[in-house]
């Protein structure tokens, strides 16, 4: 296996990559992954940051990453998948309660 370093670096691709292809390709190729979808609150499922495109650069880029540094593409595929449930799980949450897709959520509790 590899050591922390390695896989902060794997986690660090499957999170930039769907901003950096957001940055060269703009608003092409961006469906959102959940279609549309809006459930019983009128709220989308994930929101329109979440794409497909997105999840599919880190997947595509962290198996690379991870061929890169001697491991195997599937252990780069899984990082990214298990990366790309969190963003999904955070986005979905987020649309629960009121926060506009791309926006960042405040810490319950949080002292200002």
């Amino acid at each position: 296996m590899g050591t922390i370093f390695e896989l902060l670096g794997l986690l660090a691709l499957a999170n930039y990559a769907p901003i950096l292809l957001k940055n060269v390709a703009g608003q092409r190729w961006s469906w959102p992954l959940d279609g549309g979808l809006t459930l019983w609150d009128g709220r989308q499922l994930f929101g329109t940051s979440k794409t497909v495109r997105g999840v599919v650069a880190s997947l595509v880029v962290t198996a690379v990453g991870a061929v890169a540094i001697g491991w195997g593409w599937e252990m780069g595929a899984a990082v990214a998948a298990w990366w790309m449930g969190g963003e999904l799980f955070s986005g979905f949450c987020k649309r629960r309660v009121g926060v506009c897709a791309g926006g960042r959520a405040v810490r319950f509790g949080q002292v200002s």
